[in-house]
């Protein structure tokens, strides 16, 4: 048997607040592709400073490179 949930945000500004994120994250993403596609980085060398620098978790990094790697 399959199921559908949904979910809606009830609060009003955290619309505004996840959009900023996606944002930021996005913008990573595209500095991401510089770095490793243009500039030749290496990954391991790349999420360490990622992390560092953008104050960004291990995981957004993984989930920056998968989908830039995946577009790739």
């Amino acid at each position: 048997m399959q199921t559908t949930t949904s979910s809606r945000i009830l609060d009003p500004t955290l619309d505004s607040k996840l959009e900023i994120i996606a944002k930021y994250l996005s913008r990573l993403g595209r500095l991401y592709f510089v770095d490793r596609y243009v500039r030749g980085r290496e990954v391991k060398a790349l999420k360490k400073a990622y992390i560092e620098l953008y104050g960004i978790t291990a995981r957004q990094f993984n989930a920056i490179r998968i989908n830039v790697d995946g577009m790739v």
